[in-house]
C-alpha cells in the first residue's frame, strides 16, 4: 500500500520584530499569535484591524488544554495585552513605532474573539 501523502502545513514567514514580540509571550499566547497570524494573512481587515474567531474546541486542539484551563486562556490573552511590538525605520535606527500586539481580546460561549492591532498587517 502506497504511503499517504501529508498535505503540507500552512507557512507563515514574520518580520523580525514580529519575532522579538513572539518570544516574550508564552506558549499559550504563542500559539494564539501564530493561529491569529494564519486566520489574518487572508482575511479583509477593518480599520481598527483583525478580528478573529476560535472556538474552544480549535482552542484545545492548538494547546493541548483540557476544558477547565479557562485560567490559562486568560493569563495567555493578558500577556498579549502586554506584548510590545517595536518596529525601528529602516532608514534611520533612532526612529521607531511601537504598539500592543492585541488590544481586546473576549471569551464568550466557547468562543475567543481576538483583535490583532492594525498596525500588525504588513507584518504578517
Amino acid at each position: 500500500m502506497p504511503k499517504k501523502k501529508k498535505s503540507p502545513k500552512p507557512i507563515v514567514v514574520y518580520d523580525n520584530n514580529y519575532m522579538e514580540a513572539f518570544y516574550q509571550t508564552d506558549y499559550l499566547a504563542k500559539k494564539m499569535m501564530i493561529a491569529s497570524s494564519l486566520l489574518c494573512r487572508d482575511m479583509n481587515w477593518k480599520p481598527e484591524g483583525c478580528e478573529v474567531l476560535i472556538s474552544s474546541n480549535e482552542l484545545r486542539e492548538l494547546s493541548g488544554l483540557s476544558r477547565n484551563s479557562l485560567k490559562h486562556l486568560e493569563k495567555a490573552v493578558d500577556k498579549l495585552h502586554k506584548t510590545t511590538i517595536r518596529i525601528k525605520d529602516p532608514n534611520n535606527s533612532k526612529n521607531w513605532i511601537s504598539f500592543n500586539y492585541l488590544p481586546k481580546g473576549e471569551y464568550r460561549d466557547g468562543e475567543l474573539k481576538l483583535l490583532i492591532n492594525r498596525e500588525m498587517k504588513p507584518f504578517i
